[in-house]
């Protein structure tokens, strides 16, 4: 077992003692068994609880900060959703088909043991075929978050929308071009592929660029028209920049290489970049650990699950490395 809070025992005393983030299936358990009580209680009957409630249950616990993060797992989970006003919802309990595995999607404590589990790996829990059945299914696409264009569409609206949206730009300064490094070596994994660089640089022939501008703290995207190495008409990104990048470096012909190779844990699914949320909550899921060096993230992944995390990194435009 890989879960602290499995589904014969409760949350683990060393962890109520000093809890910690790091340590994400307990964190995830309690934040479970929170919004779980508060929400079926009397005075709720089912319903939206307030932020308030949940901060509290946290302060009695000693770390009132972790409540934030709690909740932000449950949300990326999709087990929760926040609603205006501070309030926190349930979502409703479904099951995701993932490989031969019926995974169950709902803030309910694994603790209070009545899912009829066959298994729990990491922050996912595997259904027996007989407790299922109960649920309805939700597809894992839709449970993901998007409608996933391939790389090619995506370069596509890119292309697309700067055309029809592009307009004249004023003399701007401190900006950032998009460039991707070329693939060097097989275990390239721990350097950085997405380049941002002052040199101008161009990802389509007719001289388009992708660009960044730091303002007030944060990063403005937009695409331009470059001229004698000068911006000269830029239009805004409103699609996700993470896929965009992909998406991009995969036009480019240098698309993101990621390794998976069998380990003592289960496959170990390497990658130097972040992935998109939608691609990073699948992999959360299924992780039984997350090990970190430089900007490399390895998942450590089930053998019978991780084919459906490698699929989604292909969709996405990634590269296999295959090792021993």
């Amino acid at each position: 077992m890989y879960c602290v809070a499995d589904y014969k025992q409760s949350l683990p005393l060393s962890w109520l003692q000093a809890p910690t983030e790091k340590n994400r299936p307990a964190l995830l358990e309690f934040s479970r068994g929170t919004l779980y009580s508060l929400s079926n209680s009397k005075k709720q009957n089912g319903g939206e609880v307030h932020i308030s409630s949940i901060r509290h249950v946290f302060e009695r616990l000693g770390s009132a900060s972790l409540a934030r993060v709690g909740l932000k797992l449950l949300k990326l989970l999709r087990e929760a959703e926040s609603l205006p006003g501070g309030y926190w919802i349930p979502t409703p309990f479904r099951v995701l088909d993932i490989g031969n595995c019926s995974v169950f999607v709902g803030a309910v404590p694994t603790a209070i043991d009545c899912l009829e589990l066959n298994r729990c790996e990491g922050l996912y829990r595997i259904l027996t075929s007989e407790a299922a059945s109960r649920f309805p299914r939700q597809d894992l696409s839709s449970w993901m978050g998007n409608t996933f264009n391939t790389p090619a569409s995506e370069f596509s609206i890119f292309l697309k929308r700067h055309l029809s949206t592009a307009s004249p730009a004023n003399n701007q300064t401190d900006i950032e071009y998009f460039n991707v490094a070329p693939i060097v070596s097989k275990r390239s994994n721990n350097t950085r592929h997405f380049l941002w660089q002052t040199r101008p640089s161009s990802v389509a022939e007719n001289q388009i660029a992708l660009c960044r501008q730091r303002k007030f703290g944060f990063y403005r995207y937009f695409s331009s028209d470059l001229r004698s190495d000068r911006v000269v008409s830029e239009a805004a990104i409103e699609t996700s920049v993470p896929r965009l990048l992909f998406s991009l470096a995969h036009q480019l012909g240098s698309p993101v290489p990621f390794s998976a190779r069998n380990g003592v844990e289960g496959v170990e699914i390497s990658i130097a970049e972040q992935l998109p949320v939608e691609e990073y909550r699948l992999a959360l899921l299924l992780s039984r650990r997350i090990a970190y060096q430089g900007h490399s993230r390895t998942f450590y992944v089930a053998p019978e699950l991780a084919p459906t995390l490698i699929e989604r990194l292909q969709n996405l435009g990634c590269v296999m490395e295959t090792g021993k």
